[in-house]
């Protein structure tokens, strides 16, 4: 288990025992103290890279708080992709913050899950829970404002949710096996 607050840290290899020295985090935040990573990662073959910018001349902090219990997550080698969340244009294991004031709440158990999360502008929220295998899903927020709250229980589920402009909500569950949802909202 790894539990850490970065100012800059550009490569680890993550080790939550030594039968578990196969998980890889890349974290990128330019060296400013206004970006903040946590994590918790507890398996095999888990892939991300984080990537935060803040705004020149802000004073809020970007966060990102991560929770991995299981194997091959994120952006596993060979995973990609497809149906609603390869319409995002976002790429699996990447999680990117750039602005300011930006929060993401990610909690995944269970393995084989893809995905990837960006959140481009200030003060987007972002509360995601996983349990389970093989889903898919990719968050994607581009203004000021926006909040996305997603609940994700099962097999082979897919999301996507992609919020345009300021102010937009978006609430979803998906419970039980291969289930899609893609929300799109812009407000401008």
């Amino acid at each position: 288990m790894s539990l850490a607050r970065h100012a800059l840290f550009a490569a680890a290899l993550l080790a939550a025992s030594p039968a578990t020295a196969d998980n890889l985090l890349v974290i990128s935040d330019g060296s400013d103290a206004r970006n903040a990573v946590s994590y918790q990662i507890d398996g095999d073959g888990n892939r991300l890279e984080v990537l935060q910018t803040a705004s020149a001349g802000g004073s809020l902090t970007n966060a990102i708080n991560l929770k991995i219990e299981g194997d091959g997550n994120g952006g596993p080698s060979g995973g990609a992709f497809s149906g609603a969340p390869l319409a995002t244009g976002l790429l699996p294991g990447r999680l990117t913050q750039h602005g300011e004031g930006n929060a993401m709440d990610v909690s995944i158990t269970g393995s084989s899950n893809i995905f990837g999360m960006a959140q481009l502008g200030d003060g987007n929220d972002m509360t995601v829970a996983v349990t389970g295998r093989s889903n898919l899903f990719a968050l994607a927020q581009n203004g000021d404002g926006n909040a996305v709250t997603a609940s994700i229980r099962g097999a082979g589920n897919q999301a996507a949710v992609q919020q345009f402009g300021n102010n937009n909500t978006a609430v979803f569950s998906q419970a039980g096996n291969a289930n899609s949802v893609s929300i799109t909202q812009r407000s401008y």
